[in-house]
Protein backbone atom coordinates (compact mmCIF):
# COMPACT_ATOMS: atom_id res chain seq x y z
CA UNK A 1 0.00 0.00 0.00
CA UNK A 2 3.16 2.53 1.03
CA UNK A 3 4.21 1.35 -2.70
CA UNK A 4 0.95 2.72 -4.24
CA UNK A 5 0.97 5.86 -2.11
CA UNK A 6 4.63 6.61 -2.92
CA UNK A 7 4.08 6.47 -6.65
CA UNK A 8 0.79 8.62 -6.91
CA UNK A 9 2.30 10.92 -4.78
CA UNK A 10 5.65 11.69 -6.75
CA UNK A 11 3.14 11.40 -9.93
CA UNK A 12 1.56 14.28 -8.35
CA UNK A 13 4.88 16.00 -7.49
CA UNK A 14 4.57 15.47 -3.70
CA UNK A 15 7.02 13.96 -1.49
CA UNK A 16 6.29 11.85 1.80
CA UNK A 17 8.89 13.39 4.75
CA UNK A 18 9.85 10.41 6.77
CA UNK A 19 11.73 11.82 9.14
CA UNK A 20 7.81 13.31 10.59
CA UNK A 21 6.52 9.65 9.70
CA UNK A 22 6.40 6.53 12.57
CA UNK A 23 5.12 3.04 12.30
CA UNK A 24 3.37 0.67 14.53
CA UNK A 25 4.18 -3.07 13.11
CA UNK A 26 1.46 -5.60 14.89
CA UNK A 27 1.28 -9.21 14.92
CA UNK A 28 -1.61 -9.82 17.17
CA UNK A 29 -0.94 -13.70 17.12
CA UNK A 30 2.29 -13.53 18.90
CA UNK A 31 2.59 -13.03 22.82
CA UNK A 32 4.99 -10.06 21.90
CA UNK A 33 2.85 -8.58 19.14
CA UNK A 34 4.90 -5.46 18.35
CA UNK A 35 7.70 -6.60 15.02
CA UNK A 36 10.59 -4.59 14.60
CA UNK A 37 10.29 -4.10 10.91
CA UNK A 38 12.11 -1.78 8.50
CA UNK A 39 9.24 0.04 6.38
CA UNK A 40 10.06 2.41 3.95
CA UNK A 41 7.87 5.58 2.11
CA UNK A 42 9.72 7.05 -1.11
CA UNK A 43 12.70 5.14 -0.70
CA UNK A 44 13.33 6.37 2.85
CA UNK A 45 13.33 4.53 5.98
CA UNK A 46 10.55 5.57 8.61
CA UNK A 47 11.15 5.09 12.57
CA UNK A 48 9.45 1.93 13.89
CA UNK A 49 7.67 2.53 17.45
CA UNK A 50 8.84 -0.31 19.68
CA UNK A 51 6.32 -1.34 23.24
CA UNK A 52 5.55 1.30 25.28
CA UNK A 53 6.90 3.95 22.76
CA UNK A 54 4.14 6.80 21.43
CA UNK A 55 4.29 9.10 19.09
CA UNK A 56 3.18 12.47 18.90
CA UNK A 57 0.84 13.52 16.49
CA UNK A 58 -0.92 16.75 15.93
CA UNK A 59 -0.03 17.22 19.60
CA UNK A 60 -1.79 14.08 21.19
CA UNK A 61 0.12 10.97 22.05
CA UNK A 62 -0.58 7.74 20.12
CA UNK A 63 0.39 4.45 20.82
CA UNK A 64 -0.42 0.68 20.61
CA UNK A 65 -2.58 0.82 23.81
CA UNK A 66 -4.14 4.43 22.34
CA UNK A 67 -3.48 5.79 26.27
CA UNK A 68 -3.47 9.42 26.81
CA UNK A 69 -1.88 11.15 29.76
CA UNK A 70 -4.68 13.28 30.60
CA UNK A 71 -2.38 15.43 33.14
CA UNK A 72 0.19 16.06 30.20
CA UNK A 73 -2.75 16.67 27.79
CA UNK A 74 -4.58 19.18 29.83
CA UNK A 75 -1.23 21.09 30.87
CA UNK A 76 -0.29 21.40 26.72
CA UNK A 77 -3.92 22.74 26.33
CA UNK A 78 -2.86 25.54 29.29
CA UNK A 79 0.40 26.27 27.88
CA UNK A 80 -1.48 26.76 24.06
CA UNK A 81 -4.07 28.94 25.35
CA UNK A 82 -1.02 31.16 27.67
CA UNK A 83 1.00 31.11 24.06
CA UNK A 84 -2.50 32.05 22.56
CA UNK A 85 -3.50 35.34 25.20
CA UNK A 86 0.30 36.49 24.36
CA UNK A 87 0.36 36.49 20.70
CA UNK A 88 -0.38 39.60 19.22
CA UNK A 89 -2.41 37.42 16.30
CA UNK A 90 -5.13 37.21 18.57
CA UNK A 91 -7.52 39.84 19.04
Amino acid sequence: MLDMRSKVAKWMGLCFNAFKCATLHINCRKKSNILDSTITIQGKQMRCLKDGESYLHLGMSTDHWAKQMSEETICGIVQDAHKLDLSLLVP
